[in-house]
């Protein structure tokens, strides 16, 4: 999802990119947030199919040609994305996709899908009751360590001083119910930081 989230915004005018990440260990939720260039409301059923994706011919972009979101649906039991662009807003929800996974049967799948008149840019993605995730049991200090060093959030081409600044703002609730709040650099964590 962070891939997604800087690819959206590597494409879009925006002069300065803002990621926003909430992660909640106790409710298992992740929601993450970009003011990128937003899935046109007609795209969306397609870009929701598995493996599905938009970025096939697209050298540019780094996530993995539809799998990113594809994962993330069949992670969790409630999935919601919200997107929008000049040409309107829509949103999709998918209920028990990780459950269905499991299953044997001949039960589809069903997304739920439709515009809304609502004026919104960029991409919300939401998970809810997700399943077996190990971000919910890592301290703020390790989670921020993995989203810059093992997601795009890490980029390396700011160290080089190339590259367009994203703001990323991380707001955390622990497994103790502390929230912890904090903008994090768009930068690979180097030994030195």
């Amino acid at each position: 999802l962070c891939q997604n989230s800087v690819d959206a915004i590597r494409k879009s005018k925006n002069e300065k990119g803002i990621i926003q990440i909430y992660i909640h260990s106790n409710l298992k939720q992740l929601k993450i947030y970009d003011n990128g260039i937003g899935i046109h409301p007609e795209n969306l059923p397609e870009l929701l199919k598995p493996f599905s994706g938009d970025k096939i011919s697209d050298d540019d972009t780094i996530g993995e040609k539809g799998v990113g979101l594809t994962f993330a649906m069949f992670s969790c039991n409630e999935f919601q994305i919200k997107s929008g662009t000049g040409q309107g807003t829509s949103i999709g929800t998918v209920k028990e996709a990780h459950n269905w996974k499991n299953r044997n049967d001949e039960e589809e799948l069903i997304l739920d899908w439709k515009k809304i008149d609502q004026e919104f840019i960029g991409t919300e993605v939401l998970l809810k009751k997700v399943q077996d995730c190990p971000l919910f049991q890592l301290s703020f200090e390790q989670l921020k360590f993995v989203l810059r060093t093992k997601t795009a959030i890490g980029q390396t081409l700011p160290i080089w001083g190339d590259g367009r600044s994203i703001n990323v703002e991380l707001v955390f609730v622990d497994q103790n119910g502390v929230t912890h709040k904090e903008n994090i650099p768009f930068k690979y964590w180097l030994i030195n930081d």
